[in-house]
C-alpha cells in the first residue's frame, strides 16, 4: 500500500498507465485470495463516507445481509446433495443425486450451513488456476 501511496503524485501529474493498472488489480487479487478467500469481502466494510448518496448501503448491515444469504444458501445446498460442503466430486456425488440423497450429518446438532468442508475447492486441479 506504501508504494501505492508513493504512486499517486506522479499518477495525478502524468495519468495512469495500463502496466500501473494491471499491477494494481494483481495485488487486489491476491490480496482478496490471501488465507484462502475466507477475507474477500473484507473491503465492504471497510467503506467509509458516502452517506448522503442516493445508493448508499450501511456496510456492517450490508455484511450482516450478505452472511444471512451464504448462510441460507448453504443450507440448500447442503438438503440439495445431503452434504456439507463443496467437495461433491471427491465424494462421489453426481448430478443425478440431486434432491435424493440422505444428509450425511445429524440436522438436530447443526445446519447445513455449519461444519462440512465449506472452503475445498470442488474442481481438483483448480489451485493450478489461481497461480496463473
Amino acid at each position: 500500500m506504501k508504494r501505492e501511496q508513493d504512486m499517486w503524485p506522479w499518477v495525478d501529474k502524468e495519468g495512469e498507465t495500463f502496466a500501473h493498472l494491471v499491477e494494481v488489480a494483481k495485488r487486489m487479487q491476491d490480496a482478496k485470495w490471501a488465507d484462502e478467500g475466507v477475507r474477500r469481502n473484507d473491503w465492504q466494510t471497510r467503506q467509509t463516507g458516502g452517506q448522503e448518496d442516493t445508493f448508499y448501503r450501511d456496510p456492517e448491515g450490508f455484511e450482516a445481509g450478505l452472511q444471512t444469504l451464504v448462510d441460507a444458501g448453504r443450507r440448500v445446498f447442503a438438503d440439495k446433495w445431503g452434504h456439507r460442503g463443496c467437495d461433491l466430486l471427491a465424494m462421489g456425488i453426481e448430478g443425478k443425486d440431486e434432491w435424493r440423497l440422505e444428509r450425511d450429518w445429524d440436522i438436530k446438532e447443526s445446519p447445513g450451513s455449519e461444519g462440512g468442508n465449506w472452503g475445498k475447492d470442488w474442481m481438483p486441479g483448480s489451485e493450478d488456476l489461481k497461480k496463473s
